[in-house]
């Protein structure tokens, strides 16, 4: 798959300001979402997305592609899309139906992570989407 990755503030996880953060959270709610999210251009992009059962499996085959190319470089979860400080560790992503449905993440979180969420420096989640899909840049 060419990615393209998209960031997106509008579809994500809130924390209880000054309280541990989850090991395990909403990666993204269920439903049709329309979200503005940055593109990696710089420039803002409105996209549709669905998130379901399906694009939980998508989510989860590619985190475990990335586990296998390079076992000894995992990824991880950052502040601010700017790929240097670890705030978290992600282990799995899963679907999960229930009462507040949607793909959820569970992993460990870094000490900064922990810190910034108790600390109330972060608050909430902001996922980075990749998608195949092309996109009208402006």
């Amino acid at each position: 798959m060419n990615a393209q990755l998209y960031r997106s503030r509008n579809l994500g996880a809130a924390f209880e300001p000054g309280e541990m953060p989850p090991a395990r959270f909403m990666f993204a709610p269920a439903g049709v979402h329309t979200i503005v999210a940055s593109h990696e251009s710089g420039s803002p992009v409105e996209m549709t997305v669905n998130v379901d059962m399906v694009g939980a499996g998508q989510v989860r085959a590619a985190f475990q592609s990335m586990l296998a190319s390079n076992p000894k470089r995992r990824p991880y979860a950052d502040f601010d899309h700017d790929r240097k400080q670890a705030s978290m560790w992600p282990e799995d992503f899963e679907w999960d139906g229930g009462i507040e449905p949607g793909i959820y993440v569970r992993g460990e979180w870094s000490d900064a992570g922990i810190a910034a969420v108790k600390g109330k420096v972060y608050r909430a989640w902001s996922p980075t989407i990749g998608t195949d899909a092309a996109a009208i840049l402006g």
